[in-house]
């Protein structure tokens, strides 16, 4: 990307792992947990450069990059970032957002399942790499939190209540039956409170490696069903 090479240098070659060619992940940033250094700074800094990358995706579409206009949003976004102050976790957040709207995108495009599974399969390796055993894995947390806040039938934009029966209809449809029984497990987090507290206890557990999976699934669902097709709709906007 022109405007990575201009402003960060380039990066390190992208580990074998990566399965979808997105925006880096948590293990391609040089000590991105580590505490206050030399290094640690150069990995913030390629952080809000992606991060500002990702932004100008959202706000005029992934077709739009490496023209002038996205480099010009880009420079817009990095300047905005860097005033903020934003730190390594806001500036991982939002990357992780970016990752996983890519990964609707690419299930739409694609009618599969794959990129679903090889985006979350990217974030456990992540974690894997970043934490001890024991503690919370922070890009996993940070998808759910995601992928829930764009689930959840509330906000400017909230779910229709016809998406429990239409979504989990288009999954069968687009992409097969074992994504779709994994949707039916946990539909009602698109429902009211009780229902998503019940979708979140013992069908999440017992999905496994599935869960985070099958909540992309349901986001593209959504995007196809009623954001015609733009996951832009997923932030409240197209």
């Amino acid at each position: 990307m022109a405007a990575r090479k201009r402003k960060a240098g380039e990066r390190a070659p992208v580990p074998a792992i990566r399965g979808i060619d997105t925006y880096p992940g948590p293990d391609t940033y040089p000590d991105a947990y580590a505490g206050p250094g030399e290094d640690d700074m150069a990995g913030l800094d390629e952080m809000r450069l992606t991060l500002a990358q990702v932004r100008a995706d959202q706000q005029l579409g992934v077709e739009a990059e490496g023209s002038d206009a996205w480099e010009e949003a880009v420079d817009r976004h990095l300047a905005e970032i860097e005033a903020a102050g934003l730190d390594q976790a806001a500036c991982m957040a939002g990357i992780i957002e970016g990752r996983l709207m890519r990964a609707v995108e690419d299930t739409l495009r694609t009618d599969s399942p794959t990129p679903a599974r090889e985006e979350i399969r990217i974030f456990e390796t992540s974690d894997g790499d970043l934490v001890d055993p024991g503690e919370t894995p922070p890009a996993q947390a940070m998808a759910f939190a995601t992928l829930l806040g764009w689930l959840a039938n509330r906000g400017p934009r909230p779910v229709p209540s016809t998406a429990t029966q239409r979504v989990p209809a288009w999954v069968r449809q687009a992409l097969g039956d074992g994504p779709a029984d994994a949707v039916d497990r946990v539909v009602g987090i698109l429902g009211g409170d009780e229902e998503r507290s019940a979708a979140l206890a013992g069908p999440a557990d017992a999905l496994g490696a599935e869960f985070l999976p099958a909540l992309v699934w349901m986001a593209a669902g959504l995007v196809a069903v009623y954001g015609g097709g733009d996951a832009r709709w997923l932030l409240g906007r197209t």
